[in-house]
């Protein structure tokens, strides 16, 4: 995956979106397009799966250990009392009934008194964690509303933990192993409100409140929104004055089609992509932060792929692995197989400094791979991995063995053994038409540059003659041999200045993509 180097700029943040929810689309306004419904499902989902803030909610995430507690002792405490195979102090803090009957020192905790626990008097105190990285005031308040309230636990505990065994059940149902499905779309009291879907999703929330959709908005405010969501740009005066003139039920479909419609639109959604992938334009990594020239192929490779609704699948499979579903041959690349390799950028684009001969090759090749998998992890899996490099992850569910074995994946693609940098990275993309062009402009341009000397010698050679009628008859045949002489010269110099050229011709050509 040595075929294009791409880092990406970093851009900021687009403008926040409005909070305000306008009724259901007026009459006259058709329903919503289906790529705008889509993106607004996942909101209303999203804010449906928001676990209730109530003030039993929170009582009983305090009371037990699986909720709150587990997370705080695992990033905290587990690596010198539960991840190692000798336990510091023979305190075991992975279970409860282990923190009960205690170590070396007796019972961590004391059910019921967190002042009598021995595990609070030591956080408290500042003893643990050891280190400057201290719990925070809330961690530690929690930590004592759980011991007061009983040091209970939601579910039984296993009879037995293997040392390194770091993950609950809990843990294991993270939201992003959990397949996709489709939620029963709910009853509402005002089904009138509703037009679609996701209105029945954000008017049970509403109505669970007290509260009701707001009243419609404006045409004006409308435009507005549906600009900025869909192009991030406000409308121009010609496409308010248009929508407000146009009353017929095509009108607001047509705004958000013409929008959907328009490059502007994968412009805008591109940064979501680019900004988790890391684009940038240099090398970033050391003060030099060599351009990369070419980056702006994989920028617009994004654009295009959201303009064109590219499968989800296809978009990730191209980023992945674009030159595996390329033949063996790539002098000869078809657009939509060029697409595919510029695509593999993504695998290109974290800092890299193995370029720079001032810096540890080693270490600049180790990072490239470790950041690299940062940016998969994060983009693609919903999880963070990079802790694991070093340790059993303290968060996510990933061991530091499954780390290596994620790795194992994707380091023969950069193969650091035999390591390309940058500049040596660069492949042509130039299909078989575009070289047919080139060869074809080639020998044209050396067709006008031969017809060229030929008139300009045509006209010296006249010039000669001319003037060597000025001069004596005998001196005739010294100067044709000093003109000779001279032009042999000139042609000596003339092919060399050429080779050089053609020379830099075939660089430029090669550094193409």
């Amino acid at each position: 995956m040595d075929s294009c180097p791409v880092k990406v700029q970093r851009f900021s943040n687009p403008p926040a979106a409005t909070c305000q929810r306008e009724q259901p689309i007026p009459p006259g306004h058709p329903p919503r397009s289906v790529r705008l419904s889509l993106r607004l499902l996942v909101f209303a989902l999203l804010a449906c799966m928001t676990p209730s803030a109530s003030p039993l909610a929170a009582e009983d995430a305090a009371a037990h250990f699986e909720t709150q507690v587990r997370r705080i002792l695992k990033a905290h405490c587990w690596h010198c009392h539960g991840e190692e195979p000798e336990l510091s102090g023979g305190l075991d803090a992975r279970l409860v009934r282990l923190m009960l009957k205690g170590g070396d020192s007796g019972p961590a905790v004391i059910p019921g008194d967190h002042t009598a626990s021995l595990l609070y008097q030591k956080v408290a105190a500042g003893d643990i964690p050891p280190g400057e990285k201290k719990l925070s005031a809330e961690e530690r308040e929690l930590l004592a509303r759980w011991i007061d309230a009983g040091a209970r636990v939601r579910l039984p505990e296993p009879e037995r933990v293997e040392p390194g065994s770091l993950f609950s059940e809990e843990d294991l149902q993270h939201w992003a192993f959990q397949p996709i499905g489709r939620p029963a779309v709910p009853e509402v009291m005002h089904q009138e409100l509703v037009r679609s879907p996701i209105d029945a999703f954000l008017l049970q929330k509403l109505e669970a409140a007290g509260r009701n959709f707001s009243g419609p908005a404006e045409r004006e405010v409308l435009i507005r929104r549906v600009w900025m969501d869909l192009v991030g740009l406000p409308p121009t005066p010609d496409a308010i004055d248009r929508f407000l003139a146009d009353s017929s039920p095509e009108a607001w479909n047509t705004v958000v089609n013409d929008l959907l419609n328009s490059p502007a639109y994968g412009e805008r959604w591109a940064r979501h992509w680019l900004d988790v992938a890391g684009y940038a334009d240099s090398e970033g990594y050391t003060e030099k932060d060599a351009e990369r020239a070419w980056a702006w192929k994989y920028r617009d490779y994004v654009i295009r792929s959201l303009n064109a609704d590219k499968p989800w699948n296809q978009f990730v499979i191209e980023q992945l692995a674009g030159d595996e579903l390329l033949p063996q041959n790539q002098n000869s690349l078809t657009v939509e197989q060029a697409d595919q390799l510029i695509a593999t950028g993504f695998l290109r684009m974290v800092p890299d400094g193995t370029a720079d001969g001032s810096v540890d090759q080693a270490v600049a090749r180790n990072d490239v791979i470790a950041e690299s998998l940062k940016v998969v992890s994060t983009s693609l899996l919903g999880l963070t991995v990079g802790c694991a490099q070093c340790h059993e992850h303290r968060y996510d569910p990933v061991t530091q063995a499954d780390y290596y074995r994620l790795r194992a994946i994707f380091e023969p693609a950069w193969n650091p053994g035999e390591w390309r940098n940058p500049a040596a990275r660069l492949v042509s993309l130039w299909s078989a038409e575009t070289r047919t062009t080139a060869a074809a402009v080639d020998q044209e341009l050396a067709d006008v540059a031969r017809r060229r000397t030929e008139e300009l010698d045509g006209i010296v050679k006249e010039t000669f003659e001319r003037e060597l009628q000025k001069l004596p008859p005998e001196q005739h045949a010294a100067a044709r041999v000093a003109r000779e002489t001279a032009a042999a010269i000139c042609d000596t110099r003339r092919s060399s200045a050429s080779g050089t050229r053609m020379r830099t011709m075939a660089v430029a050509w090669s550094s193409v993509g």
